[in-house]
């Protein structure tokens, strides 16, 4: 049982007609149709059903309802994306910013820059790099 078959909630002869979004998912992974019924679904929001076809042939339609309640709302908690490994090498540096105006005292952090800050508490002065 494939992805596909948890989704699919209407028959393709039921639905051959009248459904106007429409995916073919000839060669996608599960991973791939799962993510363009979401991105499909969360452009519009008047979108209720997506015919599924493979190679032209309908395999019947999906709804909202079925793809939202299978990935869930999307709220996660904090940390629950810890374990998350993306693929290439950190390659990146902080540098620290602070107010050069006697007894200001504001500071930020930075991890990309490409023009240097402003103070929060004076809007018109430059943050220098902290030494």
């Amino acid at each position: 049982m494939g992805l596909l078959d948890e989704l699919i909630v209407g028959t393709a002869a039921a639905h051959d007609a009248g459904v106007a979004v429409a995916v073919d998912v000839s060669g996608a992974s599960d991973a791939q149709v799962l993510g363009t019924l979401v991105s499909t679904f969360g452009a519009d929001d008047s979108c209720t059903e997506i015919q599924v076809r493979r190679g032209g042939a309908l395999l019947g339609t999906v709804n909202r309802e079925a793809t939202i309640a299978f990935v869930g709302d999307g709220l996660k908690g904090v940390g629950a994306s810890d374990a998350m490994v993306l693929p290439g090498v950190g390659n990146y540096s902080t540098t620290n910013w602070v107010c050069p105006r006697h007894g200001c005292g504001y500071s930020l952090v930075t991890i990309v820059l490409d023009d240097a800050p402003n103070c929060a508490r004076h809007p018109d002065q430059t943050l220098v790099l902290q030494g």
